[in-house]
């Protein structure tokens, strides 16, 4: 976008007023002043940084502007507009990006930009799982700028994620969950442990779960995503309905009420594996764990996506490894 140069006249003097005169783009202040050679000196410095100023605007011009100017105002912008978890994904992102790129006109920026970003994560023994959230949130971020026309293409729009080790989930199986479930020793906690594991929610879902999204008449609960067309009904089920009905149910507020913030819930149920022995889980292997169960008792994966809220089909595929994993542990049951 093409911006008017910055046009200072002055000083001089204004009839009825004692004091000097600038004007600054056909805009008229005053020096405070009635010494003409500070008035001179204070419009040769305004002068200057005009100047300066518009040296920037034509560099701005034909490069775009800095990466960390941008910076500065999509996060502005984002933080208003974006849901708290998208905007901390993003900004995260791009301050990954700035140390790379923050000296750095927008149009200057290239795929090896993110090529140095991601090198430089694995050197730090980032897994890769994050390094590709960085690589999709930083081809967002500049989408944007590409939308608010700062650029003219998004240099990471072919950029390709790592790939990674392709591993099957990590699943408790039926001795473990009922090892689990000994050594667990507070009431409550065991309540929201076997939520978790009846329910295959994330943590976020069910610790923003509240007694307003349960419905007992026509047996069922809605869960909320930042994503709204995600957003759905979920069937209650015989073992979540016993797991609701004896935290309450209220009229009002959070169904787990003690609101564990979900870094909190995950150490806690973490404690809970270590002392089981089970410390190579976590709580969202409980998660797969459900889908473990499920495909072990003859479930389908089309109607497991629907049940874990997958949007797309190819996330779920993940698990059909699961459903074999009961092989494994049942041929060890033949020994010569």
């Amino acid at each position: 976008m093409e911006r008017k140069r910055i046009k200072i006249r002055g000083p001089f003097k204004v009839p009825g007023r004692k004091v000097y005169h600038v004007e600054i783009d056909r805009k008229r202040r005053s020096l405070k002043t009635t010494d003409i050679t500070k008035a001179k000196s204070l419009v040769e410095t305004m002068k200057a940084m005009a100047k300066t100023k518009n040296r920037e605007q034509r560099k701005e011009e034909k490069n775009g502007i800095k990466f960390a100017k941008f910076m500065e105002q999509y996060l502005d912008w984002a933080e208003k507009a974006q849901p708290t978890k998208t905007f901390k994904a993003n900004r995260l992102a791009l301050r990954k990006l700035n140390f790379i790129c923050k000296d750095l006109a927008l149009n200057q920026i290239t795929a090896f930009h993110l090529d140095q970003m991601v090198a430089q994560e694995l050197s730090n023994g980032l897994k890769v799982g994050s390094i590709n959230c960085y690589i999709r949130h930083s081809k967002s971020v500049l989408g944007q700028a590409v939308k608010w026309k700062f650029m003219d293409g998004n240099p990471f729009q072919y950029c390709k994620q790592q790939r990674a080790e392709e591993r099957p989930p990590k699943a408790l199986d039926k001795e473990n969950i009922d090892l689990l479930f000994e050594t667990i020793d507070d009431c409550y906690d065991l309540l929201v442990t076997r939520a978790y594991l009846i329910t295959g929610r994330s943590r976020s879902e069910l610790v923003s779960l509240k007694w307003s999204d349960v419905d007992f008449k026509k047996g069922r609960y809605y869960i909320t995503r930042t994503k709204t067309h995600l957003s759905k009904w979920y069937p209650l089920g015989s073992g979540f309905r016993v797991v609701l009905e004896s935290l309450g149910p209220e009229k009002d507020g959070y169904v787990f009420w003690r609101q564990y913030h979900p870094d909190t819930i995950t150490h806690k149920v973490k404690k809970y594996l270590v002392k089981a022995g089970l410390g190579k889980h976590s709580l969202h292997h409980l998660r797969h764990s459900f889908a473990r169960l499920y495909l072990e008792a003859g479930g389908k994966l089309r109607v497991l996506q629907d049940l874990l809220g997958h949007a797309q089909y190819s996330t779920t595929e993940v698990y059909a490894s699961i459903g074999e994993q009961h092989l494994t542990d049942e041929i060890e049951r033949v020994t010569i």
